[in-house]
């Protein structure tokens, strides 16, 4: 069994979600939440989640690329505060996807 992505916006509000096919809105198994404000040249993802039994699997990665499809003429910034696991991940997708957002970091 395959899992299916859909995109959904609403208002600003972007929403991926993976699930097993055919799609169902309570089996979810992956959700990724950004925002895309009209005229901005940006996408910012402010939470990415999949569940436990589908970690490692590529669905976080899918469900990137999918933004991605819906906006091809704009970064995605990860602007959210990472575990160290999803830190690592979103360092490992190509350069040219994302442009991560240190929250931490001091600014001038």
């Amino acid at each position: 069994m395959g899992l299916e992505y859909r995109v959904e916006r609403r208002g600003r509000m972007v929403y991926v979600g993976a699930a097993p096919e055919p799609w169902d809105d309570d089996g979810l198994v992956g959700r990724l939440t950004a925002e895309a404000v009209r005229g901005r040249s940006t996408v910012s993802v402010w939470e990415v989640d999949v569940v436990p039994g589908y970690k490692r699997q590529g669905v976080a990665t899918r469900m990137v690329r999918e933004l991605h499809r819906a906006f091809p003429d704009r970064t995605v910034r990860h602007d959210m505060i990472m575990s160290l696991d999803g830190l690592a991940w979103a360092k490992s997708l190509p350069k040219r996807w994302n442009r991560l957002t240190d929250p931490w970091a001091e600014t001038p």
